[in-house]
């Protein structure tokens, strides 16, 4: 999902998943107000939320369906209708800006 990583439209897991296992833990910790609506939904139980687990786990059992398998082509696994229904106009300015706001968190990342 750009800007923030995976998406979590969909996930499938089999019992005792280390990557569902780790995201059940974390809803507590991760839930709060992120400043607003977009980025709290995002890093509460969104996309942003799901990323930074993943990265967690990645190795282990986690997989990702690439992109071409359910972006509506030929081939692909499903058929998906975009959403995104909890965005409010804040989402808007974030996502007209994450370009600059990525290389910003970047610089803020190098220096520290």
């Amino acid at each position: 999902t750009s800007p923030m990583g995976l998406s979590n439209d969909l996930m499938i897991a089999p019992a005792q998943s280390p990557l569902m296992w780790h995201l059940a833990q974390s809803l507590q910790d991760a839930n709060g107000w992120y400043g607003t609506h977009y980025l709290t939904v995002a890093f509460s139980t969104g996309s942003g939320f799901l990323t930074l687990g993943y990265n967690r786990v990645r190795g282990r059992t986690a997989k990702v369906l690439r992109r071409e398998h359910y972006e509506n082509r030929n081939g692909s696994f499903f058929y998906h209708v975009p959403g995104s229904t909890w965005h409010k106009p804040d989402a808007y300015f974030l996502l007209m800006f994450s370009p600059l706001l990525q290389w910003c968190g970047l610089c803020v990342v190098v220096v520290v």
